[in-house]
């Protein structure tokens, strides 16, 4: 998350290392501001499939982010070079389709963007900060989350949408007309503030 205006420094550090070997260190700075991207894209899989009827402890959720899509921060262009999402679920959730459309409140959420040339972000959205939005499009949005690292604040955001084909199997899963379980669902679209 960038803001007005980031100010990128790096600190060239050298140390001796044995007889006359010398190595070079970068400090990253953390910049400031607020980062803004669009055209997020994703892949949430569940360990345990989703099912209309389950009642199985799910055993965890994995999100693959593909990209952020286009970020800026004060004006300027900034692109991560990568980006590792996070979930730890709310006690007790199962791999039942209705408790994960409705349940996911009680998550925690933790996205660490690394950034050429500053330091890190890590963005934290506690629960009660995540809601899922029915649609169609089904999606997921969040906001009052705090980042620490670089581009600090205390009200990331984030809103994502479902592809058109993930919307219909959650939502058919959730109904009950359909007996196929979830085993992944397609984060297509999505602004995130950090």
């Amino acid at each position: 998350m960038m803001g007005a205006s980031a100010v990128v420094l790096s600190l060239g550090l050298v140390t001796t290392v044995g007889a006359g070997v010398a190595t070079a260190l970068t400090a990253h700075k953390s910049a400031s501001g607020t980062v803004s991207c669009s055209g997020t894209q994703a892949t949430i899989t569940f360990k345990t499939p989703l099912t209309p009827t389950g009642t199985t402890k799910q055993k965890g959720v994995t999100t693959t982010v593909t990209s952020l899509g286009t970020c800026t921060a004060g004006g300027a262009s900034v692109t991560p070079t990568s980006v590792k999402t996070t979930i730890k679920l709310a006690k007790g959730t199962t791999n039942s389709c209705a408790t994960f459309a409705t349940g996911t409140s009680g998550d925690t959420i933790t996205i660490k963007a690394s950034w050429s040339g500053v330091s890190p972000s890590t963005a934290t959205f506690k629960p009660g900060s995540l809601s899922t939005v029915v649609g169609p499009p089904a999606g997921f949005n969040a906001s009052g989350g705090t980042v620490k690292g670089s581009y600090a604040t205390s009200s990331a955001s984030f809103d994502v949408t479902l592809s058109t084909a993930s919307t219909t199997a959650i939502t058919n899963c959730v109904e009950g007309t359909s007996s196929a379980g979830v085993s992944s669902l397609q984060i297509t679209s999505g602004t995130s503030t950090l």
